[in-house]
């Protein structure tokens, strides 16, 4: 939802990298709420969803 949806808005209203980092961070900060969360967790689910949004892309 947040990579298809999200991403392509983001990126329309301002530009396409602004887009890609913010839709990483709210997809990260989605995920505040699991179990065992902490500033690791944060940042490996943060740099995946960079990662396959050049997929994505």
């Amino acid at each position: 939802m947040t990579r298809s949806v999200l991403m392509n808005y983001l990126g329309a209203l301002k530009n396409p990298k602004t887009g890609i980092v913010a839709n990483s961070l709210i997809f990260a900060i989605l995920h505040v709420g699991n179990s065992y969360f902490n500033l690791i967790a944060f940042v490996n689910i943060f740099l995946m969803a960079l990662y396959f949004l050049c997929f994505f892309i």
